[in-house]
């Protein structure tokens, strides 16, 4: 018995490391709410195929395909976070057989590992929407592409070309990644790889990515708010790092960063700094001293794609978001368990290891637990409207949080978006006049207030209907204040 089991200890740590990677993704999956971004996502979901691939949302139609099968048998409102919960458990086991391709098993259980742990995969784990099959189509890629690079069987390239193709149907950015793969191959051609078989993988993927054209077309419309060219900056740039070490749950919260300046964000993040750039440099200079070959590829797939997605927000005008480079999660997180492995074994790795797997949970758990990093709760709010007797209109700040709350509201309250408050607070009469018009001679309404650093980012609409008594908190719940008014009749 016990040389059976160390003989098979590797597959008896996989798959407690799988356990693990499917508790932390399916546990309490459906308690948050959905997010205005997932319910939208779950209605263009539930269309006509034919409309799916004419949606003008941003996205490849996959991750909507999927969900659409997943909604006709009958998986309900938590479609898409099964499936994204499972693609990141698919994500965990691929980034083992990477591992294992390219460095051996220490490293392809560490690998497991990280992938597990690290925040911001688990993060989209549990996000309805594309970025976890975006994570999981990037793992398993990279790994058929060093697999055909080493054989360099025919049938390899195929099998790379052939789930490539589809797989690039889950978001744009994978043909950053399969170019980054392809500067790989030509490195390797130049070294000696015969370039027949290559070739034809590389040009059936070509011809299995023609389709993506037709679907850009349609998301390239100009009237997609996608399109709006963003801020972009040095703090991009450097929130794009931190989010991709610490999964948005370490400092401030997404919603806090909309308000803070870089310099403000930098201090909230000061004490965590030494913990996760300790960790990451102490890996980091293993690998730079001892790193060959298989390190340098890897370190391409982390730079190429990130630079291009990078250089795409000003060059192009196309709107820049950290998830759109979620595929680098994968040559850093395979890096990062080189850094652990790499021969000979010094003790302070023990040490980066501590300090990784400490900033791991801290940001997990605040995902979990702090109400700050949680979804804004519409369900909660919605359920307390249901218990009042009323039928008064709901008028939502900010304007798109009209989707969740409509969502989980489906009554007789009309659910009305408020026109956002201009920063200088120059349209502040035009928007109460407008919330007038909407309530008419009852005078009376509910105020859903959420995410108002996009429709209210001063506050000045809140502070105008308080110091007035036209409205009185009635409920708070993660994200949302809920707010009972009245307009004085003249």
């Amino acid at each position: 018995m016990a040389s059976y089991l160390r003989s098979h200890a590797e597959w008896f740590l996989l798959a407690a490391i799988l356990l693990v990677a499917a508790g932390l993704r399916f546990s309490s999956l459906t308690g948050p709410s959905l997010t205005s971004d997932e319910v939208i996502d779950l209605d263009i979901s539930g269309r006509a195929l034919e409309q799916i691939w004419k949606s003008a949302d941003g996205f490849p139609p996959l991750h909507y395909f999927l969900t659409h099968v997943a909604l006709r048998a009958g998986w309900g409102d938590n479609s898409a976070r099964i499936l994204a919960a499972l693609a990141g458990v698919g994500s965990v086991y691929f980034g083992y057989r990477l591992g294992n391709l390219l460095f051996g098993t220490r490293t392809a259980l560490f690998a497991a590992g990280w992938f597990t742990i690290w925040p911001t995969a688990v993060y989209y784990s549990r996000e309805g929407r594309a970025y976890s099959l975006y994570l999981l189509v990037a793992t398993v890629g990279i790994w058929l592409a060093f697999r055909a690079m080493g054989s360099n069987r025919r049938g390899d390239w195929l099998i790379f070309a052939l789930a490539a193709g589809v797989g690039s149907f889950a978001h744009y950015y994978l043909g950053f990644l399969w170019l980054a793969l392809a500067v790989i191959w030509q490195m390797r051609v130049k070294r000696g790889l015969p370039v027949k078989n290559g070739i034809i993988g590389w040009v059936l993927l070509g011809m299995l990515m023609l389709p993506l054209l037709n679907a850009l077309t349609y998301d390239l419309s100009e009237n997609q708010v996608f399109l709006n060219r963003a801020d972009f900056g040095l703090g991009t740039v450097v929130f794009s790092g931190w989010a991709l070490l610490t999964g948005f749950c370490l400092g401030p919260s997404l919603a806090e960063l909309h308000t803070l300046v870089l310099s403000e964000a930098i201090q909230e993040i000061v004490l965590w700094i030494p913990l996760v750039l300790g960790g990451s440099l102490i890996l980091l200079r293993e690998l730079f001293r001892k790193g060959g070959n298989h390190e340098a590829e890897l370190a391409i797939l982390l730079f190429v794609p990130t630079g291009l997605a990078l250089l795409t927000t000003p060059l192009l005008g196309i709107a820049y978001n950290v998830r759109y480079i979620v595929a680098s999660l994968v040559p850093l997180l395979v890096l990062t368990a080189r850094g652990l492995t790499i021969p000979p074994w010094e003790r302070w790795r023990v040490v980066a290891a501590v300090l990784l797997i400490i900033t791991c949970g801290v940001s997990n758990a605040n995902r979990f637990w702090s109400a700050g990093h949680q979804n804004e709760d519409s369900r909660a709010a919605a359920r307390f409207l249901e218990r009042q007797t009323d039928h008064f209109p709901v008028l939502c700040m900010s304007h798109y949080m009209t989707e969740p709350l409509e969502h989980y509201h489906p009554g007789e309250r009309r659910v009305i978006p408020v026109e956002s408050v201009a920063d200088t607070g120059e349209n502040l009469a035009e928007v109460i006049d407008s919330i007038k018009r909407v309530v008419g001679k009852q005078g009376k309404f509910w105020l859903f207030y959420s995410r108002a650093y996009h429709g209210d980012p001063e506050g000045m609409l809140l502070k105008s209907l308080l110091s007035e008594n036209v409205i009185e908190e009635r409920g708070s719940w993660p994200g949302v204040r809920l707010f009972q008014g009245v307009f004085p009749s003249k």
